[in-house]
């Protein structure tokens, strides 16, 4: 069973608004965070208030300076959170993406030379997205062998990529 919080008049709290205030800003420098931060620690001394009521002062600066780690803390996570979304969205060079682009084209050129049936089961499998047993019931052939059609056609393409 927990003790009952002693009450700290209001008036005492209003009374140390002033010095609360100076406190949070010499901690942030920010005028405006500094208030906020004030605000919490009163509201803070509302509702739960220190134990020894007589050491208010004291009490009032640890829940600022708690407030303050608090909000360093979530700062610097949402920097890092806004730095990596930045890093992903940079553009990337030129000369990356015309890289990329010749890459594509010249795997789309030597599926495009496969003989069948290996050229319609990778077309199907990767570039529709169809499972092998979709493959199977629309060219009405059996599983193992589309399968198969798979296996086989990605490994002309590594040989003729490997040529390349």
């Amino acid at each position: 069973m927990s003790k009952p919080v002693p009450h700290v008049a209001p008036e005492r709290i209003v009374a140390q608004l002033g010095w609360i205030r100076g406190l949070a800003r010499e901690l942030v420098g920010d005028v405006h965070l500094a208030d906020d931060l004030a605000q919490d620690a009163c509201l803070t001394a509302l509702e739960r208030g220190p134990r020894d009521p007589g050491k208010l002062r004291g009490w009032l600066r640890a829940v600022l300076v708690n407030r303050v780690r608090q909000v360093v803390r979530g700062d610097g996570r949402r920097a890092g959170r806004e730095a990596d979304t930045a890093r992903r969205e940079e553009l990337e060079s030129t000369a990356n993406v015309v890289e990329r682009a010749a890459v594509h084209r010249g795997l789309a050129d030597a599926v495009l030379a496969l003989d069948e049936p290996y050229r319609t089961a990778i077309l199907s499998r990767y570039f529709d997205g169809l499972p092998p047993r979709e493959i199977a019931r629309r060219t009405g052939t059996p599983v193992a062998t589309v399968q198969s059609h798979l296996k086989r056609g990605i490994a002309r393409l590594r040989a003729t990529l490997d040529e390349a």
